[in-house]
Order: structure tokens, then C-alpha cells, then sequence
């Protein structure tokens, strides 16, 4: 019946395309030719799901934010991104397997890296080989990447010997606390549909524990005890957006980003958010709604703060093992 009623309506006059039946929503757009639908639906959503995983996409949909044009961009960036990812996993994550025969050949291709003719007996000689030279960049990629996070954390009590604790700010009072953490006219949403700051917000969140070792582990989970895989998730309220893992209370960061005075708030032990916190980031005062917060001039800052979420990941995670 599907397929039936996407090669009716394939060619029309139409930029997005969406096909229900009562449980399963599946949406397509034309990443390919103009008002073509594509074969393949960019978004799959299933209303009997037991989680919210999904709803980011969902909520482009929504009067305030919609767009057509960007809708068809995210769809055709999205498409994209899981060809390119299934790609890159299956050449480079290759476990006990040996590279495939044209990544062996790519390799080989590189300046200096081999001058003869690349025949069958080659491509088998050389795998091996490509293999281990392989594991050996990916090790070093992972040390790297351990080593800037552990020098993020030294580093700043290190240099509080040589020079003076940057002081905390001066305690607000309540009116101002109100003001700067909810202010009505900025965050109050009808219906606490998430913004686009919001959800770019989340993107790149999303992005970061996407490619962070939190996104393999596991959670128990009291409700069906037993572990369960981790899920990045978000919650937009009439105070603050919140982003989170699995269930709303174990949260991540909770955010006021189109506010007057915009903020992110990190569930991470303030001490540790101090000494993560790099130069040119002004601490606030601490609240009822997030204990260590920071200011924040655009959505990108939060790139500049990855160490404080990977930091908040773990924190939660390691938390839920103890239950």
C-alpha cells in the first residue's frame, strides 16, 4: 500500500510528503530532484514509541519555526550524514575484519605511501598492514582528545598558584534572580514547543554525545530493572529548556538561550564546573533551576564548553550505576 501510494504521488507539485497509518508517521521530501519525493522517508515516527526520541525533528514542523526550504536542507544534510556515517563506520570500525579492497587502494594512492603497481596480491599484502596503521591513528586520535580534556582540568589549578581565583559575582537579589533565569517576555512559550535556538542547542549536544563514549554505555532502569542504552533527549518548559538523559530528572543542562540575558546550566559538582570553565565565561549566580551556570553570547559558545557536558554526561551515567 505504501509503495502503491509513494509512486502515485512521487511526481507532484509538492516539497514535503508524509504517509500515516494510524501508528506510523513516515516523512519524505525531494533531497534529489525538485518535487520529486525521494524513495526513502528522511524522518520515521511511531506514536505507540515508550520515548520522545525523534521530537527535535518533529518540532521544525511546528507555525512558529517552519520552513520549508530549511526542512528540505535538514532532510537532504540528514540523508547525508547516515550514508556518509554507515560508510565511514564500516571502513574504519573494522574490529577483527581486514580494510576493504578500494579503501586499501585509497591508502595506497597517497603521496608517499606507495610506488608500485596495486594489484590483487598487493591489496592482500598490504591489509594487514593498512589495519594496524589504522588502529595506531585512532589510538592516537582517542589519547589526544583524553589528554586536551585532562589538561582542561589541570590546567585551571595550575595557573590559581601563579594567579588570583577569578572572583565569584556579587550575590543578586531575588527580583533579579527571577528576571534573569525566567523572564516572561523571552521565555514563556505557548504550548512549550521548543524554539530553534532551543533545538540548535540541542543539535549540538546531540552532536557531542553522539561521538562521545557516553553514547555506547548503559543505564539501569528502575521501571523495567534492567539496563537500557542511553538516549539524549529534551524538554522545553515555561522556565527553562532542558536537555537530558532517558527520563527528565536525570538531566544534562537545563538552558534559558532566548532570554534577555541568556544562560546554560550544567548538572556537574560546581567545583569541577569551575575548573572546566574556560577563559571569557562569565559564572552566575547559582539557582533553584541549575547550581553551576554560565553566560553565554550565541548557541555556538556551548562548542567552547563540550569538557563541562562530557563532564555532566559521565556524571549522570555514573550516578545511575550506583542505584
Amino acid at each position: 500500500m505504501e509503495n502503491g501510494t509513494i509512486k502515485l504521488y512521487q511526481k507532484c507539485n509538492c516539497y514535503l510528503f508524509l504517509t500515516p497509518n494510524g501508528i506510523e508517521y513516515r516523512f519524505f521530501t525531494d533531497t534529489g530532484d525538485p518535487n520529486i519525493m525521494d524513495q526513502t522517508p528522511f524522518h520515521l515516527v511511531r506514536l505507540d514509541a515508550e520515548t520522545d526520541h525523534g521530537l527535535e525533528i518533529l518540532a521544525r514542523f511546528h507555525r512558529s519555526v517552519f520552513s520549508p526550504g530549511s526542512i528540505r536542507d535538514f532532510a537532504t544534510e540528514l540523508n547525508y550524514t547516515v550514508r556518509i556515517s554507515k560508510f565511514l563506520r564500516t571502513e574504519l570500525d573494522l574490529g577483527e575484519r581486514n580494510p576493504s579492497e578500494s579503501f586499501v587502494r585509497w591508502a595506497l594512492a597517497g603521496e608517499g605511501s606507495y610506488n608500485g603497481r596495486v594489484t590483487a596480491m598487493v591489496v592482500e599484502r598490504f591489509q594487514p598492514i593498512i589495519r594496524d596503521a589504522l588502529q595506531i591513528v585512532l589510538r592516537d586520535i582517542v589519547r589526544r582528545s583524553i589528554a586536551a580534556l585532562d589538561k582542561e582540568v589541570i590546567s585551571p589549578s595550575v595557573s590559581n598558584q601563579t594567579e588570583p581565583p577569578p572572583s565569584e559575582p556579587a550575590p543578586i537579589s531575588q527580583d533579579e534572580e527571577l528576571s534573569e533565569s525566567s523572564d516572561s517576555s523571552n521565555e514563556v512559550r505557548p504550548g512549550r514547543v521548543a524554539t530553534e535556538n532551543e533545538i540548535l542547542l540541542f543539535d549540538r549536544v546531540k552532536a557531542i554525545f553522539e561521538f562521545s563514549e557516553s553514547a555506547k554505555a548503559e543505564m539501569y532502569d528502575t521501571q523495567s530493572r534492567k539496563n537500557v542504552p542511553v538516549e539524549i533527549l529534551y524538554k522545553s518548559t515555561s522556565s527553562y529548556f532542558a536537555i537530558y538523559l532517558n527520563k527528565p530528572s536525570f538531566w544534562i543542562i537545563r538552558a534559558a538561550v532566548d532570554s534577555k540575558n541568556p544562560w546554560i546550566g550544567f548538572n556537574v559538582n560546581r567545583e569541577i564546573g569551575i575548573q572546566l570553565t574556560p577563559p571569557g565565561f562569565e559564572r552566575l549566580f547559582e539557582t533553584s533551576i541549575a547550581e553551576f551556570r554560565l553566560a553565554v553570547k550565541s548557541i555556538r559558545d556551548i562548542n567552547f564548553l563540550t569538557p563541562i557536558v562530557l563532564a555532566a554526561f559521565q556524571q549522570i551515567i555514573d550516578d545511575r550505576k550506583r542505584v
